[in-house]
C-alpha cells in the first residue's frame, strides 16, 4: 500500500468512527401541550476527535396509522467534540412542511401541535461525508393535550330553571390554538336516586344526544319531548378534533322548574361572545349587553379590545377599550359606556389583543329583544 493510499484510509477510518460515536438524547416532554420549539430540544454527544457536521430532521406520524402529518429541517449545524444541548436557535430557521389540515389551527414556526397522539421520529443526517446520509435515527411517542377541558357555564351547577327548553354553553377547551377542527357532543341524561352525575351519562340511556356542534351554545329543540318537571338531569360536553374524541368537561345536574314556579332565570347561552384565534365564525347575539368569555390561559391582568361595524352598517362604528381580566376562565361585560355607542339590528366584529400580540375574535349582532 503506498502512503498516499494508507493516509486516505486513515482519515476514512477516522471519519466512520467519529460518526460511530455520534449519540442523540431526546429530551421532548411525552405528554401535555407541546410547542413546535420544544421539539428540538435534545442532547447531541459526539465522541470523535473533531467537530461534526449535521441536519436534523424530525418526522411527526400519526400514531393510529403511521401517516406523516408534519416534516421539519433544521439549518445544517456544527457539533463539537462532547456533548452539545441543541436549542432551537441552533437549528434555525426551521423548514416546516404540513400533510395534514389539523396543523392550520397554529401554522407559526413557535405555535403548538395540535391535539392528538403522535411519533416524532428524528433523522440526524451527514453533512461531512455523503450529503444526506443518515447517521443515526430516534423515535418518541408523543400525547399532545389540552390544558383545560370545555367548562361549563349554563345552566349552572344545580340550578333550577324555568319550565321549557333550557339553553347550553360553554367555554371550549384551551388552548384553543390546538385544535384544527373543533367539535362538540352535547350529552344529557336523567339522573336516578342514589346515582352520581357521573354515572348517569356514562350508564343511563340518553335523553338528548347532539353531535358534532360548531358553536359552544345550544337551545334544547322544542321538538324534542319535554324534559320533566321535579327531574334531576345531567349534562356534559365532549370536544372532539377532526371527530376523534379528546377531552370531556365535568358533570353538572339542573332541575326543570314545574309550570307556573319560578326557575331562576337563564340569559341567553348565545349572548355570550366567545373569542377565538379564527375570524370565521358564525355570529353570536347579545341581547343589550356584550357578554365575553375568554381563556385568560397566559394570565394578563387586561387586554385591549376594538369593535368595529360589519357589512352595510347604518352608521359606522369603530370603539376602543380594555378589559380587566383573572387567570383562568373569565366570563366578563364590557361596560356601558362601550354597548351604548352601538347600534341594535347591527353586526360587529370584536377583537381582543392580548401580551402575546396574539388578536382573538368574535362576531356578533347586537339586539334589543332575543329573537323568537
Amino acid at each position: 500500500m503506498t502512503i498516499k493510499s494508507s493516509v486516505l484510509f486513515l482519515l476514512l477510518l477516522y471519519v466512520i468512527k467519529g460518526y460511530g460515536q455520534l449519540t442523540l438524547t431526546l429530551q421532548v416532554p411525552s405528554a401535555g401541550v407541546v410547542q413546535k420549539t420544544q421539539l428540538w430540544n435534545f442532547l447531541l454527544v459526539n465522541g470523535g476527535a473533531g467537530d461534526a457536521s449535521v441536519q436534523v430532521t424530525i418526522t411527526l406520524m400519526n400514531a393510529a396509522d403511521n401517516t406523516p402529518v408534519m416534516t421539519a429541517v433544521g439549518k445544517n449545524m456544527m457539533v463539537p467534540h462532547g456533548a452539545m444541548q441543541v436549542k432551537p436557535a441552533d437549528v434555525s430557521p426551521v423548514q416546516y412542511r404540513y400533510h395534514s389540515p389539523a396543523f392550520n389551527a397554529d401554522l407559526r414556526p413557535e405555535g403548538f401541535l395540535p391535539v392528538g397522539t403522535y411519533i416524532a421520529c428524528y433523522s440526524v443526517s451527514s453533512w461531512q461525508k455523503a450529503a444526506g446520509e443518515t447517521l443515526l435515527e430516534d423515535c418518541i411517542t408523543l400525547e399532545v393535550q389540552p390544558l383545560s377541558p370545555p367548562v361549563l357555564h349554563l345552566p349552572g351547577n344545580n340550578d333550577t330553571i324555568g319550565y321549557g327548553s333550557p339553553r347550553f354553553s360553554w367555554l371550549p377547551p384551551a388552548p384553543l390554538q390546538l385544535f384544527g377542527d373543533l367539535s362538540y357532543d352535547l350529552l344529557i341524561a336523567k339522573l336516578e336516586e342514589g346515582q352520581s352525575p357521573e354515572a348517569a351519562i356514562r350508564q343511563n340511556r340518553l335523553v338528548y344526544n347532539a353531535g358534532r356542534l360548531k358553536n359552544n351554545f345550544i337551545s334544547y329543540p322544542a321538538s324534542n319531548a319535554l324534559l320533566d318537571t321535579g327531574q334531576t338531569y345531567a349534562w356534559c360536553v365532549v370536544a372532539r378534533n377532526n371527530g376523534q374524541l379528546i377531552t370531556q368537561s365535568e358533570v353538572w345536574t339542573f332541575n326543570i322548574a314545574a309550570p307556573g314556579i319560578p326557575g331562576k332565570p337563564q340569559r341567553q347561552a348565545a349572548s355570550f361572545v366567545t373569542l377565538t384565534r379564527n375570524i370565521h365564525m358564525a355570529d353570536a347575539v347579545c341581547e343589550k349587553e356584550i357578554l365575553v368569555a375568554y381563556g385568560n390561559e397566559i394570565a394578563d391582568s387586561a387586554v385591549s379590545f376594538v369593535i368595529t361595524s360589519l357589512g352595510d352598517a347604518r352608521e359606522q362604528v369603530r370603539v376602543t377599550g380594555a378589559l380587566s381580566l383573572s387567570p383562568g376562565h373569565n366570563f366578563t361585560s364590557l361596560p356601558a359606556v362601550i354597548t351604548r355607542q352601538l347600534l341594535y339590528d347591527e353586526r360587529y366584529l370584536l377583537e381582543v389583543i392580548n401580551s402575546r400580540n396574539e388578536h382573538w375574535y368574535s362576531k356578533f349582532r347586537f339586539v334589543d329583544t332575543p329573537r323568537q
